[in-house]
């Protein structure tokens, strides 16, 4: 099976919503103290990029290989990510909150986090 790639960014030295935290994270289930149960991943490759002596960026990229739902955190914004796969392929789709909220409830009544995805699917037109 392929894998879904997702890059986030941090800067280090510099103030603004560019050093906020970065990461990627498994949803597993749901937590009465976080809201979400995760697994944060570790990047498979980090690279920085130097603006001076003090000030750089450092870029994480994660292989995604396991379908599931996933909480991207990047620059002070944070999305969802639901991804699955198909005909062999890896596919994906940037999720809402509200869609995921909807998703951890059938979770938390014993569905599959998969059986949940295909629950909630939006209407075809």
């Amino acid at each position: 099976m392929k894998s879904h790639k997702i890059t986030v960014s941090r800067g280090i030295g510099y103030s603004g919503k560019s050093s906020g935290k970065a990461y990627v994270a498994r949803i597993t289930g749901t937590s009465n103290q976080y809201g979400l149960d995760r697994t944060f991943l570790d990047a498979d490759t980090v690279t920085r990029d130097h603006w001076g002596r003090t000030r750089y960026t450092r870029t994480m990229e994660y292989d995604i290989t396991e379908c599931g739902l996933y909480e991207i955190q990047e620059a002070g914004d944070r999305y969802y990510r639901a991804i699955w796969e198909r005909d062999g392929e890896i596919a994906a789709t940037t999720i809402s909150e509200e869609r995921l909220d909807r998703m951890m409830a059938l979770v938390s009544a014993g569905s599959t986090i998969e059986e949940a995805r295909l629950a909630t699917r939006p209407a075809k037109a």
